[in-house]
């Protein structure tokens, strides 16, 4: 498989970013630094490093078992739709539940909006490649790119709630 190289080289990335949430976790708790929005945001990050690892992967079992390319791609995509039709609802759900809990954190529309276009874009991506493009490996692509890419998103904004809330710990 001429592309199983980029496949790897995203769940490499992908458990990289799994590997930093869960130190962010760990210093953000012994700081007692640790909101409840960033919480939320460093357990969706886990959530879609893990799972975009595990679906970079599925090309690569599911040609081990003798499966055609077309098949192959296309319950990729398959795997990938669902699970970002799953982690959508999920994230809505976590969110709602940020607010009531910490109404002073509110997120910006721009912020909000750029969340639901990366979501927007994975499965997107993903069911093109399960209705149209069955025999390249570009829509699998573009829509892990797109988890990942709403991973680093939700990383670097949990960087900045931690710093400021380390911040405000050390004044007083």
């Amino acid at each position: 498989m001429p592309t199983a190289d980029s496949f790897l080289n995203l769940a490499e990335i992908a458990i990289v970013f799994a590997g930093f949430a869960a130190i962010s976790v760990v210093l953000g708790r012994r700081h007692d630094g640790l909101s409840i929005a960033n919480a939320a945001r460093l357990s969706v990050m886990i959530e879609l490093s893990v799972c975009s690892a595990l679906l970079a992967l599925v090309p690569s079992v599911l040609l081990g078992f003798g499966l055609g390319a077309e098949a192959t791609w296309r319950l990729s995509c398959l795997a990938a739709a669902a699970y970002g039709v799953a982690s959508a609802s999920r994230g809505g759900a976590l969110r709602r539940r940020s607010r009531r809990q910490a109404p002073g954190e509110v997120h910006g529309p721009a912020a909000l909006a750029l969340v639901v276009l990366l979501r927007a874009t994975s499965i997107a991506a993903a069911l093109l490649g399960v209705v149209a493009v069955a025999d390249r490996p570009g829509p699998l692509l573009l829509s892990l790119a797109s988890n990942l890419a709403l991973s680093a998103f939700l990383f670097v904004g949990s960087l900045w709630g931690l710093r400021e809330a380390l911040e405000t710990r050390s004044e007083e």
